[in-house]
């Protein structure tokens, strides 16, 4: 029996998707916890204790799930690319808009559910979020793009810009 060889493991032909995968997950948690705050405290009203609960126990979904949007992104950017006859920006801007309301806005309700926030401002905040998917998706796929182009998995040459 071979023993684990990490230095192999880090080399290996999956080593760009497993640091791509560590890039979305540490940029999807600075995004969620910057724009969480401004939204839940200043956008919502909740309390600054109720603010800081959620962004806090929201932590460690987006620690679980980080990686696996930007997984679910790139399918979905493919996907719109294959079956719509949308151009390669607007195909990339719907996709982004599209796996960030399909994929964070359940999380983000789960999540304010699980660190206790009150009925009302609960449905205030999945409401607002409803409302500004459009624009943070499109954040969240450039900075996801950003990130990836600035630790090295995709060249700046090869990065479409969203916008």
């Amino acid at each position: 029996m071979e023993s684990l060889n990490l230095e192999k493991t880090l080399q290996g032909k999956d080593y760009k998707k497993n640091i791509k995968f560590i890039v979305d997950t540490g940029t999807s948690v600075a995004l969620s916890f910057g724009s969480g705050m401004f939204h839940e405290y200043v956008l919502v009203g909740m309390s600054l204790e109720q603010t800081l609960t959620s962004r806090f126990v929201s932590i460690v979904p987006t620690l679980l799930t980080g990686g696996i949007y930007g997984t679910y992104r790139d399918f979905l950017i493919e996907q719109t690319r294959k079956h719509t006859s949308l151009a390669k920006t607007p195909s990339k801007l719907v996709a982004n808009v599209l796996a960030y309301t399909t994929f964070q806005l359940p999380i983000y309700a789960a999540t304010l559910a699980i660190a206790g926030t009150d009925y009302v401002h609960g449905k205030e905040a999945v409401r607002n979020l409803l409302f500004l998917s459009p624009f943070l998706g499109v954040i969240y796929g450039i900075s996801l793009d950003q990130a990836r182009e600035k630790s090295g998995i995709c060249p700046s040459s090869s990065l479409e810009k969203t916008l």
